[in-house]
């Protein structure tokens, strides 16, 4: 009796002994995590966690292969147990966006505006004079540029419109993304053209940088979890500037509050024409999340600009306060509104031409949507109320102008199988016209601002290994202040050739038929029409050599500049990167060289 006991007894013990594990750690070749790689032993198989661990149930296991989206597959053996280290080689030019903060190291652009537009469908345009400088558009959707927001602080001109890009010195942006209208929570404020989020606070670790050649630059920069910052200054034949930027990160118990300072300035000459611009701002962000998350947002900035023009002196500034609030659910459809208040002054000062326009423009909003995502699926659907004051003029005269807007969207990315994506995009958003625009020439008792309506349809295909393809379509209507359509149509290929070489392209065909209603003062020429684009290879072997080859198309005072630009760079060690680079900037080809230190 009792041996019949003590068989079942044995056989229950054995059965709650601890399974064998196999566990261990995926990285690419930079050391990164890799979350959601497959980790195979034969038929039994796990995928890593966010942070690149994975436990695989399995004993006596001689090998794994080790497979993730992008990546050139591998076998790595076991040995007695021991955890595993595994090293994959990720393609980066797929599995990451363009150019991303490891690609601005090695590129050899200095300004920001060039990185930013390797952004597929992203355009830019420039201008030789200094008016208006360089823009950025979504996809050719908005001839006046879309919304920059560098370093948390907003660049928003309501004057007359005038890029403040200047101000940011050669080789110092450290990341930069671009957002169409459809991926972002951003209305109205010219984000009709795209959300542009510039960055030279690095992410992580520190850096810093010394160049020389056609610009001398040098920058530094430090991140910690509580505290960031960044230095850096540059000069070359047109441009000298000067900027500061720090954020503080402030745990309020569970919660937060961060903190963004910024303050830039730079001359810039161009011919017979100087000028003198800078911008300083000031943003807290205040997190708390529970059942709900709130997060309420206080921005204030300034920036402003003096030159001359026929001889004559010619300045402008202007100023925002904003205030913002949003509330939303933490259920898996989350529900949000948001509310914010902005108030924005100008002063637009050519006395010499006898204009002397000033004003403020004060914006309420409420929106109010819901949102929800899953594997391979995400979807919003927004509605926004605007009511809008001007309350400016010219010559002492003044003529308060009001206007209301409403503004639905919905946007949608449905995977229709591992390998094909497709966004919807179905939308309006507006602009509001600059103090210039509104008050420029003879007042128009009614407020006239631009009215977009936009669809957007964009199709990806990737193997999940070495190609990834995407065509875009865009149709808009643009209505009030200006009328008429865009039309653009794009297609953009990220492809591994090789192990070590890859290519990334995009190219756009785009009709412009808008025109304002009447004869109103804007700076800059717009181009009609055009087929912007870029084609840019990419040489990177092992022990980190790079080459990057770059043919790309862009506007320069409406007319297509067509250039080649090019880069070396390898490591010193320790950190330590060489490079040599060079590009066409407007009329003149530039050559400059360098060291870069960066640490994780």
């Amino acid at each position: 009796m009792k041996r019949a006991i003590g068989i079942p007894a044995l056989l229950l013990t054995l059965a709650a002994a601890p399974a064998p594990l196999v566990v261990g750690s995926v990285r690419d070749q930079e050391g990164a995590p890799i979350p959601g790689a497959s980790v195979a032993a034969g038929m039994l198989r796990t995928a890593t966690a966010a942070d690149g661990t994975f436990a695989l149930q399995a004993g006596g296991v001689r090998s794994l292969r080790i497979t993730c989206s992008y990546c050139k597959s591998v076998v790595v053996s076991v040995q007695n147990s021991e955890p595993v280290v595994a090293i994959v080689q990720r393609y980066h030019a797929l599995s990451e966006s363009s150019p991303s903060a490891r690609d601005l190291r090695s590129l050899p652009y200095s300004r920001p505006e060039s990185a930013s537009s390797l952004h597929p469908f992203v355009v830019l345009t420039d201008s030789r004079a200094f008016l208006p400088g360089a823009r950025l558009a979504d996809r050719a959707a908005s001839a006046q540029g879309g919304a920059v927001i560098d370093d948390s602080i907003p660049d928003y001109d309501i004057a007359a419109n005038v890029s403040l890009l200047p101000v940011i010195p050669s080789f110092d942006l450290q990341s930069s993304d671009a957002f169409a209208p459809g991926q972002t929570s951003y209305t109205g404020d010219q984000a009709s053209g795209g959300v542009f989020i510039l960055n030279d606070i690095p992410a992580q670790g520190s850096d810093a940088s010394l160049t020389g050649g056609s610009d001398y630059a040098a920058r530094r920069g430090v991140f910690t979890p509580n505290a960031a910052y960044a230095f850096s200054a540059s000069s070359n034949q047109s441009t000298n500037s000067a900027r500061g930027a720090a954020q503080l990160h402030v745990p309020v118990g569970i919660d937060s509050l961060d903190l963004s300072f910024l303050g830039a300035s730079a001359g810039v000459t161009r011919s017979s024409v100087w000028s003198r611009e800078g911008i300083e701002g000031f943003r807290a962000q205040y997190a708390r999340v529970r059942d709900t998350a709130l997060q309420a947002t206080f921005v204030a900035d300034r920036a402003g600009y003096v030159t001359t023009f026929a001889s004559a002196p010619l300045s402008s500034t202007w100023s925002d306060l904003v205030g913002d609030l949003t509330v939303s659910s933490q259920t898996p459809v989350q529900i949000f509104g948001d509310f914010g208040v902005r108030q924005s002054t100008g002063l637009y000062d050519a006395d010499a031409f006898h204009l002397r326009i000033a004003g403020s423009v004060s914006q309420t909003h409420f929106d109010a949507g819901a949102q929800t995502s899953g594997p391979g699926y995400s979807a919003r659907a927004t509605i926004g109320a605007y009511a809008i004051a001007y309350n400016g003029g010219t010559g002492g005269v003044a003529l308060p102008l009001q206007a209301q807007a409403l503004v639905p969207s919905v946007y949608a990315s449905y995977a229709l199988s591992p390998q094909w994506n497709l966004e919807l995009y179905a939308g309006t958003s507006f602009r509001l016209p600059t103090l210039l625009e509104a008050y420029g020439t003879n007042p128009d008792p009614d407020l006239h601002v631009d009215r977009y309506a936009e669809v957007t349809q964009t199709v990806t295909y990737s193997d999940l290994s070495r190609i990834k393809v995407s065509m875009t379509y865009m149709s808009e209507k643009l209505s009030s202040l200006d009328a008429g359509t865009v039309h653009s149509a794009g297609a953009s290929i990220a492809w591994q050739v090789a192990p070590e070489l890859s290519l990334r392209a995009w190219t756009m065909w785009f009709n412009d038929t808008t025109q304002p209603y009447e004869n109103i003062l804007r700076f800059g020429r717009d181009a009609p029409a055009g087929t912007p684009g870029s084609l840019w290879l990419t040489y990177e072997n092992p022990s980190g050599f790079r080459i990057d080859t770059i043919y790309r198309s862009d506007f320069l005072d409406a007319l297509p500049q067509r250039h080649v630009d090019a880069s070396v760079s390898a490591p010193l060690g320790a950190g330590l990167r060489w490079f040599v680079g060079t590009e066409r900037l407007q009329d003149a080809r530039t050559v400059d060289a360098g060291i870069k230190f960066g640490e994780p």
